[in-house]
């Protein structure tokens, strides 16, 4: 019978000791910020298998046949075209574990090399969390998740040109000459108003800004803060404060005076569970003697399926 070398023994023990915890590891990167929490409790964490494009269902017209009628009134039967379809392309997102033989061999006990292996997981699951944080917030660059700024906007997207239909557009106002005093409240609730078109069943359900944004919001609202809260963000213990009855969160990555303005009915963390943070199998690394390394891998994207429903206020001078 074979007997296993410490590399071998070592590698099962990781990829056993990654996949025992591998839920509760995407519960804590989907749970440790507002946002993702946010999204993934309102059913915005959806499994899509496969494909070498994620489509996302455009509906951009409502119907042209409603009528009133009287007795004997006639209906068109004409067809119509009111669906169109947005291609998003598969974004990986990954993350090497490299172990080093002659680290192994100076931890070859069994509590060293258990402890060695925990801090080297922990660091993986909290750089992954990080990364999408910061992703969520800044423009994608190459091969790179999209963040809220490409999702909000009015340029082009998902092969639709929003330049050049109105309907794939979110509405962007740029407040870097406007004073907050005299503007925030009646510019910021426009756009609000704006994004839900008047429907309240269909309003956005949550802002994400900047801290210094959120800083000045929450004087402005200092004592409304008792009787303000949002019941699910208070359960989980995330700062917060609201505006029109949504959660107005901040994240660190996201531009410090920027706001962004959400409907989570129509933006989705697209992801295929089956790369939804696997472990690869363990590798040698080339030219090294007893260097192993293994990758953790997601293929993901962020899309939505109607852009006006989103809006953004940015560059505020909160001076």
């Amino acid at each position: 019978m074979a007997i296993r070398t410490l590399s071998e023994a070592v590698d099962n023990l990781y990829t056993t000791t990654w996949y025992n915890m591998k839920k509760k590891a995407i519960d804590n990167i989907f749970d440790g910020s507002p946002f993702w929490f946010w999204l993934k409790s309102n059913g915005g964490l959806q499994s899509t298998e496969g494909g070498r494009h994620i489509n996302e269902p455009i509906r951009y017209a409502s119907s042209d046949k409603i009528k009133w009628i009287t007795k004997g009134g006639t209906t068109s039967l004409s067809d119509q075209e009111f669906l169109t379809t947005a291609y998003y392309t598969w974004k990986y997102l990954t993350d090497s574990i490299v172990r080093f033989g002659t680290e192994e061999q100076q931890n070859r006990g069994k509590n060293q090399i258990m402890s060695l292996m925990q801090a080297k997981i922990d660091n993986s699951k909290d750089s992954l969390a990080n990364e999408l944080e910061t992703r969520l917030c800044t423009s994608a660059g190459t091969n790179q998740m999209l963040g809220l700024v490409d999702i909000v906007a009015a340029g082009t997207l998902a092969g639709i040109a929003g330049g050049t239909y109105t309907w794939w557009q979110s509405t962007v106002e740029d407040n870097n000459t406007d004073s907050w005093a005299t503007y925030f409240l009646v510019r910021f609730s426009n756009l609000f108003n704006d994004a839900s078109k008047g429907v309240r069943l269909d309003a956005p359900d949550i802002i994400v800004s900047g801290q210094e944004f959120f800083e000045r919001y929450e004087i402005e609202v200092a004592d409304q803060l008792m009787r303000t809260v949002n019941k699910k963000m208070s359960d989980r213990m995330f700062e917060h404060v609201v505006f029109k009855g949504a959660p107005v969160i901040w994240s660190p990555a996201m531009v410090t005076d920027d706001a962004y303005i959400l409907n989570t009915r129509y933006l989705k963390f697209r992801y295929d569970p089956q790369m939804f943070f696997d472990m690869t199998a363990w590798k040698e690394i080339p030219n090294q003697v007893q260097d192993r390394a293994a990758q953790i891998v997601t293929a993901c994207e962020l899309t939505t399926s109607r852009r006006r429903a989103h809006a953004a206020s940015t560059s505020w001078d909160t001076d």
